[in-house]
């Protein structure tokens, strides 16, 4: 645990602080000068020398070492925050232990922290706070992804590069802090309390306050508070001891305080006492981006030159004043003694001064007692109370919502979002109280905001013919689009595919492919010489039936493919009968008995056969007596027989 400014400088850091500046720590880092002094660790400005390279280096006090509980827990939360690679942390280079004090070597950053800003009398505008508030929830979001989460997350916590940039430092430390039997003294404003606290009471969550388990939604009520400080100057619900800072946010909202501006609805839900009530970093984030656009950009942060007060690195640099020698075993002064001194100072002074000023007061509070008395009755009569009417404001984008309120000299604040199908993202859909509501000026106005369309998940459609898919696509808010394919998987007009699956926005167009059945075949040609076998391997691999039928035919030899029924090149449905026919070869015939008969009953014999009757040989009115081929030989059809006559 760190104290905060003002607090006791422990017994330990006397000279031997101051004395390690100029060495070199573990061979490597070059301890440049004291940043600060906390109740954990001494912080010095250093250099890397094998990288040449500015690093923020912790060296922890030697009561730590011999804890070897804390130990083992430092460097198992310092190999998990090493890991942790985001640009709004602060990167933990290296780790170890010299002379068997453990040590933490991190990232530079230059500007200091909140703190110190605080610290030399500047406070942040709304603007500058909602941009470095966005920064610290994403880093913190990173972390809390990645299942670790701070626990002592304070001005000194927050820290700034020379360009700006802002990193949350010291992730891991608290944990292992937590879980060391070492503890802080009592006189730390940040000691604990009750055993089960970690962190920094200031800024301690309720659950922290009452030792309950600790998660991610701690960190973002301790930004909560940071925040609010960095605009008001001060923390709010703080007592006089830490049981009572813990006491006063068990159930204690934040206070509202005009300051706060854009930023106070969203702070007080950032820091409610239920941890459920809390948005996550992640929407804390979006919602400080959000009051970001609607502001004028913030002024870059000025830069300070380095002072005896400022941190370097986080919580356990908390700043102090320069370290004093000591002697050995010379007590140390607290910062309390000295200041209980100047208050007598200061009362002894009131006392001697003339009585005539003193009446000169008395009579200046009795006038105002008046004028107050005055003004409270005036204010219960109404007469000081103005009032405007609340515009409306839903459809508007937030930008214009804001205008419009400022116009009539109201404030607002940002409630939980919400799906809507018909406001766009990031345009009010309500706000509370309604339109037309007469209010009094300077009321907070809630405004409710659309994330979009919500999103929703579409049914399954497969087994479906396509009315019975689109009726319940337009039953669910999506507009169904339909395209055909050939399919040989799914029955023609049932849905074979749809696009997109799983879940998307509300009002989405769904594309269905509706199955044609299997797609058409064409019918091949075969070449010269295919026999039937052959043909019929082929159609049944592109799911046709062949059927083989047989012809004469003199020019394609028996056994071999004359063509197809329907022929090459027909489009033909899957499963469709294809007819081969098959060469039977030539048809044969056998040529007639016409020996004895005259030339022309010869002749007839012959045609009604099938046959040509050819050239005659003999005298005209001569008998056959013999032809070629001879009768009773088989020939095809159609071939010549010559006769031979006498």
């Amino acid at each position: 645990m760190a104290p905060d400014a003002g607090s006791p400088v422990p017994l330990f850091a006397g000279s031997l602080i101051g004395d390690r500046v100029g060495s070199v720590l573990a061979g490597r880092y070059r301890l440049v000068r004291v940043a600060g002094v906390g109740a954990s660790a001494t912080v010095y400005q250093a250099i890397d020398t094998e990288l040449d390279r500015q690093v923020a280096l912790k060296l922890l006090h030697p009561a730590l070492a011999t804890d070897r509980r804390f130990l083992r827990h430092f460097e198992a939360e310092a190999r998990t925050a090493a890991m942790l690679a985001h640009p709004n942390l602060v990167r933990l280079y290296d780790w170890g232990s010299d002379a068997g004090q453990p040590y933490l070597v991190l990232e530079y950053f230059a500007l200091g922290s909140v703190y110190d800003y605080l610290e030399n009398g500047m406070s942040f505008s709304v603007a500058q706070v909602a941009s470095f508030g966005a920064a610290a929830a994403r880093g913190l979001d990173y972390a809390h992804r990645r299942g670790l989460v701070h626990r002592d997350v304070k001005p000194a916590n927050i820290l700034f590069d020379d360009e700006g940039r802002l990193g949350v430092a010291d992730f891991g430390l608290a944990g292992a802090l937590f879980q060391a039997a070492w503890t802080v003294p009592q006189e730390s404003i940040g000691a604990r309390a009750n055993p089960g606290v970690a962190g920094t009471a200031r800024y301690s969550s309720p659950e922290q306050g009452r030792g309950a388990a600790v998660d991610a939604g701690s960190d973002v009520y301790s930004l909560a508070l940071v925040c609010y400080e960095a605009i008001t100057g001060s923390v709010p619900l703080v007592g006089e001891t830490p049981l009572a800072t813990s006491g006063l946010r068990q159930h204690a909202e934040l206070p509202d305080d005009e300051r706060l501006r854009e930023l106070g609805g969203l702070l007080k839900e950032a820091a409610a006492p239920v941890p459920a009530d809390r948005p996550t970093a992640a929407r804390l984030a979006e919602r400080f981006e959000e009051v970001v656009a609607c502001l004028p950009a913030p002024e870059p942060l000025p830069s300070m030159p380095p002072s005896d007060r400022a941190s370097l690195q986080g919580a356990l640099s908390v700043a102090v004043p320069e370290p004093t020698v000591l002697a050995p075993g010379a007590p140390v002064a607290l910062d309390r003694r000295a200041a209980r001194r100047a208050g007598r100072r200061a009362a002894r002074a009131v006392r001697e001064r003339p009585r005539r000023f003193r009446r000169v007061v008395l009579v200046l509070l009795a006038v105002l007692v008046l004028a107050a008395g005055a003004g409270i009755g005036a204010a219960r009569a109404g007469l000081f109370e103005q009032h405007s009417q609340v515009p409306h404001l839903a459809g508007e984008p937030l930008a214009g919502a804001l205008h419009l309120l400022r116009a009539r000299h109201l404030r607002y604040a940002l409630s939980p979002r919400r799906y809507s199908t018909t406001v766009p993202a990031g345009y009010v859909v309500t706000s509370y109280p309604g339109d037309g509501r007469d209010v009094k000026r300077d009321s907070v106005v809630h405004l409710t905001l659309s994330m979009g369309l919500p999103v929703v998940t579409i049914p399954v459609l497969s087994g479906m013919d396509q009315d019975t898919a689109v009726a319940l696509l337009t039953k669910g808010h999506f507009v169904a689009r339909s395209v055909t394919a050939y399919n040989g998987a799914v029955p023609a007009g049932y849905v074979a595919s749809w696009s997109p699956t799983g879940r998307v926005a509300w009002g989405s167009v769904v594309t269905l492919t509706v199955s044609l059945g299997p797609a058409p075949r064409t019918v091949p040609s075969f070449a010269a010489g295919t026999a039937y076998p052959q043909a019929a391997t082929v159609l049944q691999g592109m799911k046709l039936v062949p059927v083989e039928s047989e012809q004469y035919d003199a020019a394609v030899p028996a056994g071999q493919v004359i063509g197809t029924t329907p022929g090459a090149g027909s489009t033909v449905a899957r499963g469709t009968d294809v007819t081969v026919v098959v060469s039977k070869g030539p048809r044969l015939v056998v040529v007639p008995p016409v020996n004895g008969d005259g030339i022309t009953a010869a002749a007839q014999a012959i045609t009604a056969a099938g046959l040509s009757p050819g050239a005659v040989y003999g005298p005209a009115g001569g008998v056959v007596f013999a032809t070629a081929p001879s009768e009773g030989e088989s020939v095809p059809v159609g071939t010549v027989v010559a006769l031979y006559v006498r």
